[in-house]
């Protein structure tokens, strides 16, 4: 494109940023989101790829809809007609980095796309699942880069790669938003303490059927609380109703999916942010507490939080599956408004490591280095692993008809 003195301004790269389910608001998405604001600004344009299997999230995401691209296979669609669509659409928004945030849709998106066309991962938790780093090893091979979120996770994976591999391998964190510094809320003599959980309400990994668990312990302590819950997930059905007694009562109320805006007002007005967690990565909710003076309390586990928080001086830490602990150190807390506010402080300044502006430099450093040239696209795509007559005809027939022999 000519500018009005002759001069050629040259388009800035655009980059793929793969999730499944990019309609939703917190955690993950928030950062894409942020992504697609900051990006432009390093001279990098960026896209948002829902490769999902189907539509999800209920959060107005208007301001993002004209940067998200969903490309999942259509019913009546073959698998070699998808892999020709996502490479068009590619190409056609001048795609020149793939980033996958969530590995298993590597192959898959590798196979559309041009011979050495350059493909990232980032790897966000840290599963207990050893299938899940192992899926990332068994990718390694096709990608330029992998990004860990958390020193932890880094610790575990280095040692699964062949020595010279490991230098393809980076930390990076992700960042959050830094508010103006907000003093600690004040923690009055006989004021009920404000717990607030913002978060995905899955149990699995989240453990937030521990919450009437836990209501129930603080009862049985005496402790008062109001807790405030905001997320949505596959068991918030089953949390609603096991919390009744304490929802009737209004000390527990359940919220839902919120706009990211309100889950922010809340976790600044809060005394506490509790985690119930079995594992993390790095979970930015904990940060946006953080950066509003809000004190954590949340489980002991060794990626995202021992790597970030220390017991006693920025947070306060129990162990996993033990809501009754949690119970314990609320009471502490609740009895020493010194102590409180110290941890509010600490907090604040631990979340400070963690500046969005900072950590997205770092990625877009790294997304430059990788992007491909424009002329990538006049590579051909990788040839398929012979398969003999079955892959050849799962590759022509439509995915509706495919998935049906499947499960048959």
């Amino acid at each position: 494109m000519a500018t009005p003195d002759g001069e050629r301004r040259l388009t800035p790269p655009a980059i793929a940023l793969i999730w499944d389910d990019v309609t939703r608001l917190g955690g993950v998405n928030t950062w894409l989101y942020q992504l697609v604001d900051l990006l432009p600004a390093r001279g990098l344009d960026a896209w948002l790829v829902d490769l999902g299997e189907s539509e999800c999230g209920l959060v107005d995401v208007a301001p993002w809809r004209h940067r998200i691209l969903t490309l999942r296979q259509r019913p009546l669609e073959s698998a070699r007609g998808f892999r020709r669509r996502v490479r068009d659409e590619f190409e056609r928004r001048g795609i020149r980095l793939a980033v996958l945030q969530e590995h298993r849709f590597g192959e898959d998106l590798i196979a559309c796309l041009p011979a050495g066309f350059p493909v990232s991962n980032v790897i966000h938790v840290d599963r207990p699942d050893p299938r899940y780093l192992q899926l990332a090893l068994a990718l390694d091979p096709m990608l330029v880069e992998q990004y860990c979120v958390s020193p932890r996770i880094l610790e575990k994976f280095l040692p699964l790669l062949p020595p010279e591999r490991r230098d393809r391998v980076s930390f990076l964190p992700l960042g959050v938003e830094m508010p103006p510094e907000l003093p600690p809320r004040p923690l009055a003599p006989g004021e009920p303490l404000s717990v607030v959980y913002a978060g995905r309400l899955s149990h699995g990994q989240k453990r937030v059927l521990d919450i009437p668990e836990f209501m129930a312990a603080a009862d049985r302590a005496g402790l008062r609380i109001t807790f405030d819950i905001y997320g949505g997930g596959e068991d918030e059905v089953a949390l609603r109703e096991y919390a009744k007694p304490w929802s009737d009562r209004g000390t527990l109320r359940l919220h839902g999916s919120r706009p990211q805006t309100e889950v922010l007002e809340a976790l600044a007005g809060a005394h506490v942010m509790i985690l119930f967690s079995d594992y993390e990565g790095l979970p930015l909710v904990l940060l946006e507490a953080m950066a509003r003076s809000t004190v954590p309390v949340v489980t002991d586990v060794p990626s995202g939080i021992r790597d970030l928080l220390r017991d006693g001086h920025d947070a306060r830490l129990y162990p996993p599956r033990r809501p009754d602990e949690a119970v314990r150190v609320l009471a502490e807390l609740a009895g020493d408004p010194e102590h409180y506010s110290r941890l509010a402080r600490n907090a604040r300044q631990t979340s400070l490591q963690y500046d969005l502006a900072r950590c997205t430099d770092a990625y877009a450093d790294h997304f430059r280095k990788t992007a491909a040239g424009p002329d990538i696209y006049r590579q051909p795509t990788p040839p398929r692993p012979r398969a003999g007559w079955k892959q050849a005809l799962a590759d022509r027939l439509p995915g509706v008809l495919l998935r049906k022999l499947q499960r048959a």
